[in-house]
């Protein structure tokens, strides 16, 4: 298992439930440990159901497949049991399986739901240092639609359908948060940008959305959805893949040392300055004059640099 490390970690914020996989590649999303110049991808999938083991299995099977690193589920219906790791069937590889428990209220809830989800969620990105590259992700129940003048930082021109109530609230949260709307920044056919089909085989629209920090846009290279993964539904999920792609490309730490500075203005203090003269001069006397003029000056150097270190100290900055 190798350890990538860099300076900007990353941060993912699940529509509900994150696979993060493979254990080569993400080894820890948390403490933002990231190769550096390597293409990752992000998803959102309201799988409706990760109940039983074949669900499971079919689900991440999907996943590998489309090479999603970070899949933010929605609807896993199971229960709150903080992780576990599900194996690719066939391949010598596993997603592991964070419990978020976060998904957004449909258009029908009551306003004071909606306010008390998009309050935990506001309080879970104060919580992110502003130098993570913050994912939200997941099954967001609402339609932005395309930018207008207002939102054109935000959201791009290729949204589907008309902006809904549950629409503003994502459009207020991102802009809030200086977040984009991935989806809608991406120019595909329109069968590649709606995420959720309706059983009445008509209505179609797109509520699933990966949000990124604006700061990161750059690093995007492509949105879209992908209705040929397959969940474990039985039925099937009435929802679609949706997969970013973002190239890193950070930084890597560089350690520099800080030069310690003498606290030079200690030696105002009378008895300071007079105990510094003295083991000076203990110093000096300690000299052998048939020493070069070279080996001389290092002593002295060193010398002047000890006496000051044990008289006056260092600054702390």
């Amino acid at each position: 298992m190798h350890n990538y490390t860099t300076a900007d970690p990353t941060t993912a914020y699940a529509g509900a439930d994150a696979l993060v996989h493979p254990v080569e590649q993400v080894l820890n999303l948390q403490a933002g440990m990231l190769r550096r110049r390597q293409n990752y991808f992000f998803a959102c999938w309201n799988v409706q159901t990760l109940r039983s083991e074949a669900a499971q299995a079919l689900t991440v099977r999907s996943l590998h497949q489309y090479k999603v690193d970070v899949a933010c589920l929605s609807e896993v219906r199971l229960p709150d049991s903080g992780h576990q790791s599900i194996k690719v069937p066939q391949e010598d590889t596993s997603y592991h399986l964070y419990h978020s428990g976060v998904y957004a209220p449909t258009l029908d809830s009551a306003d004071a739901i909606k306010d008390t989800f998009y309050n935990e969620l506001q309080a879970a990105v104060n919580g992110t240092p502003a130098g993570d590259m913050l994912v939200i992700a997941g099954d967001w129940n609402g339609r932005t639609g395309k930018a207008d003048a207002q939102t054109r930082s935000t959201l791009g021109p290729f949204g589907v359908g008309d902006r809904c109530a549950n629409g503003e609230r994502i459009i207020n949260f991102a802009m809030n948060n200086h977040l984009i709307v991935s989806n809608t920044k991406c120019q595909h056919p329109n069968h590649y940008l709606v995420t959720w089909y309706s059983n009445d085989g008509v209505t179609a629209n797109q509520i699933d959305y990966i949000l990124i920090r604006k700061r990161w846009v750059s690093n995007m290279r492509d949105c879209r959805a992908y209705r040929g993964a397959e969940t474990g539904n039985t039925h099937g999920s009435d929802h679609v893949l949706v997969r970013a792609k973002l190239t890193m490309r950070l930084k890597a730490n560089k350690h520099v040392s800080r030069q310690k500075r003498l606290d030079i203005t200690k030696l105002k203090v009378n008895d300071t300055a007079t105990q510094f003269r003295l083991d000076l001069r203990n110093r000096f006397n300690g000299l052998q004059p048939e020493e070069s003029v070279e080996d001389i000056w290092k002593a002295l150097k060193k010398d002047v640099t000890e006496a000051a270190a044990n008289t006056v100290g260092f600054t702390r900055f």
